[in-house]
């Protein structure tokens, strides 16, 4: 019987700063913001917004946290270590006038194109990917 493929999931590590150094020399790292305390009425796209004159946000998603709170949060990934520095570094966050929390964090690489297998599934090409890319690093101005 074929095993199938599935995509994992993100893992977030926060870390001292020295720490992620030395993380970063055994494995490629995702550089973002965790957000916490997040007004229910912002969307990813005013999220993106708010931190763009901060840095060149490649992904923005908000997930709202189970049970009776209505908290949400969210995380802001950006395309270089230093961004995501300024971006922390810019704080106190008052993110649609709420002040939400906000935590450095690291996240091992994921490919974009890991094959997928069995019905009902869609991978994502590697030509495609790498289109996606060079659009975003355009579109931010920030060299490969």
């Amino acid at each position: 019987m074929e095993k199938m493929a599935t995509p994992g999931k993100r893992v977030f590590i926060s870390l001292p700063k020295k720490y992620m150094d030395d993380l970063s020399k055994h494995m490629a790292l995702d550089h973002g913001l965790l957000i916490t305390d997040l007004n229910a009425n912002i969307n990813e796209g005013y999220l993106a917004a708010y931190f763009k004159p901060l840095g060149c946000v490649t992904m923005c998603k908000i997930k709202n946290c189970p049970g009776p709170t209505k908290s949400r949060l969210a995380y802001v990934r950006f395309s270089t270590e230093g961004e995501a520095d300024m971006a922390d570094w810019a704080g106190p966050h008052y993110i649609g006038g709420t002040e939400c929390t906000v935590r450095r964090v690291v996240s091992p690489k994921v490919k974009p194109f890991q094959a997928l297998k069995g019905p009902g599934r869609i991978a994502l090409l590697p030509e495609k990917a790498a289109r996606e890319r060079r659009a975003r690093v355009e579109r931010c101005e920030v060299s490969e």
